[in-house]
């Protein structure tokens, strides 16, 4: 890590060591951590294509609803894991000078964030989601635990 840049001291302090990339983009917002053994699915909520081992970790690359059920899956890239077989660590945006946000990825300007880091929701195209706005992957230093 660079030693011209601040970095959060509590992933550290609680034991993790996140990795950090900058003006890198790999289509991640978050990791999974598999609870309990989890079937893979092609589809989400359906054709189990394989299964997944407690204890292994993986890229989160999106996330659909299962409108059947109302739930939640992530794409891990070999297909959708259910929600409730695996624990959800968001990435992490830091920002080290004023960037503009944007409504969606090449959507219109919505504001100046003042630098800090925030809590990625999503990524799309060289874009991350900080919840409500969209930065440019580029402007950012992410954090992946």
């Amino acid at each position: 890590m660079s030693q011209s840049e601040a970095v959060d001291p509590m992933p550290y302090l609680n034991g993790d060591k996140p990795t950090v990339s900058y003006h890198t983009y790999d289509g991640t917002w978050a990791t999974i951590t598999i609870t309990q053994k989890a079937n893979v699915f092609k589809n989400v909520g359906y054709e189990i294509i394989g299964q997944l081992e407690a204890g292994g970790k993986y890229k989160v690359y999106g996330q659909r609803e299962y409108a059947a059920e109302g739930t939640l899956f992530y794409n891990v890239g070999s297909g959708y894991i259910h929600n409730a077989y695996g624990t959800i660590v968001n990435h992490h945006a830091t920002v080290t000078s004023k960037i503009n946000t944007y409504s969606t990825p090449n959507g219109a300007i919505k504001r100046q964030l003042a630098p800090g880091t925030y809590k990625v929701h999503a990524a799309k195209d060289g874009w991350y989601n900080l919840g409500a706005e969209w930065v440019k992957a580029d402007q950012v230093l992410i954090t992946k635990n």
